[in-house]
């Protein structure tokens, strides 16, 4: 998702091979896909007479999948959208744009319901750094002054995932390059690889990638990206594996030059229950959806209002609350809050962060204080004007009440308590926000 490509070759819609076009498929990192083609598919055209031809309104066309081959490899565009409409008149060459959600490179696919795979990996943003292996080691000989680097492919991890009844393992692929003059470079790359029981159309393994990203996101305090995927299924015929490699666009990614393993819950401080914690992930993830959607909208969107921002991580408190401690609607906000407040020690670790503020030095008043924020950026009340600053619902505000669920959540998954703070202590992402 990071290198950009490009494509020559021809290309057609299913089951009208004898109406090929020449084009090139642009691929420009976290800006476009784009098939720029040299022609038009008569199915796009509204009308067709002897002097011009009419494309349909963009809206109205759109095809599911579009193959091509192009140097000896087999492409499936997946979900493409023509760009633009235009007028071309009888004796002009005409052209044509779409712009397609993914791309497979390595099978043709004729239909959606076709696309069905053995199992997918993916390769996310610090996941070597979450993983905490370190795989090279570099020796030097005193005498010699020669230098010695060893590689060792780290164990594998594999873990079995019931509710959505598939094993989740590690994969790792390794990458050379030199110009055999001034460098030799080693690149040590780490996947994460889901194999179900049985073959599973594309939307599952789409939604168990979104889920594996919320949960790194969740341990990390960052927002995670596919950086790689890779998946695989069997032709039957041949009784060979297919490799085939996916792309999609993604939108102005935030990411870090560089962390390390401390800073973060990584792997290798969990590992032991980690069996536990991901099933309770998966088991629970339908029920706290809404509230992972709107926690996650701090993570992922910097564009979004300190106001807006405050009021969803608010939203996304007093949900986790309904859907985990208490289903009744008619319960204050108040009471919810002190429900989830009401552990001492959770209540002693929060108020380490909130000392900065002497408004919020006691429970009652951090209470009363992000209620009134909440209810004065929700209604506007002027009875409110004078009793909220913008220092209640400001960047550090919103970091102590990021901390705030990350805690909940952290611990709904079976972390218990004291661990998570042990974790935060030790590798406090939290303060990094």
């Amino acid at each position: 998702m990071f290198e950009s490509f490009e494509y020559k070759g021809y290309w057609w819609l299913p089951g009208k091979e004898n109406k090929k076009l020449r084009g090139i498929l642009k691929f420009i990192p976290h800006e476009k896909i784009i098939l720029e083609l040299e022609g038009i598919w008569e199915d796009d055209f509204l009308e067709d007479n002897a002097f011009f031809k009419t494309l349909k309104p963009t809206t109205l066309v759109k095809h599911e999948i579009i193959l091509g081959s192009t140097d000896y490899k087999e492409i499936t565009l997946y979900q493409n959208t023509l760009l633009s409409s235009v007028l071309v008149a009888i004796s002009r060459t005409p052209s044509s744009e779409y712009s397609p959600r993914y791309v497979f490179i390595g099978e043709h696919y004729n239909d959606p319901s076709n696309i069905k795979l053995s199992s997918l990996k993916v390769n996310f943003t610090y996941l070597e750094e979450w993983l905490g292996q370190s795989p090279f080691k570099n020796t030097i000989d005193s005498k010699t002054l020669s230098r010695h680097l060893d590689y060792t492919i780290p164990d594998i991890y594999e873990v079995r995932i019931n509710p959505i009844d598939a094993i989740l393992s590690t994969n790792y692929e390794v990458y050379s390059k030199t110009d055999r003059l001034n460098y030799f470079q080693y690149n040590h790359v780490a996947f994460l690889r889901i194999t179900p029981q049985k073959f599973k159309d594309f939307e599952w393994f789409e939604d168990i990638l979104d889920k594996l990203q919320i949960f790194l996101s969740l341990l990390t305090g960052l927002p995670i990206y596919p950086k790689k995927i890779i998946a695989y299924n069997y032709d039957k015929e041949d009784n060979k594996k297919k490799t085939i490699t996916i792309y999609h666009k993604l939108s102005n990614p935030k990411i870090k030059e560089k962390i390390y393993a401390r800073d973060i819950i990584n792997f290798q401080y969990i590992k032991n229950d980690f069996e536990d914690y991901i099933n309770n992930y998966f088991r629970d993830f339908e029920k706290l959806s809404p509230v992972y959607g709107l926690f996650l909208r701090a993570f992922y969107r910097d564009e979004i209002p300190l106001e807006l921002t405050f009021l969803n991580l608010m939203k996304s408190i007093e949900a986790f609350h309904i859907r985990i401690r208490d289903p009744d609607k008619n319960k204050k906000l108040k009471a919810r809050l002190k429900d989830l407040l009401a552990d001492d020690l959770f209540w002693k670790y929060i108020a380490r962060f909130i000392k900065a503020n002497p408004k919020c030095s006691d429970k009652e008043v951090f209470i009363q204080t992000i209620i009134d924020a909440r209810n004065y950026l929700t209604h506007y009340n002027p009875t409110l004007e004078n009793k909220v600053i913008r220092e209640d619902y400001n960047y550090n505000m919103i970091r102590r009440l990021k901390i705030f669920l990350s805690i909940l959540l952290l611990n709904h998954i079976g972390i218990p308590l004291e661990k998570v703070f042990k974790l935060l202590d030790h590798h406090p992402y939290g303060l990094k926000w």
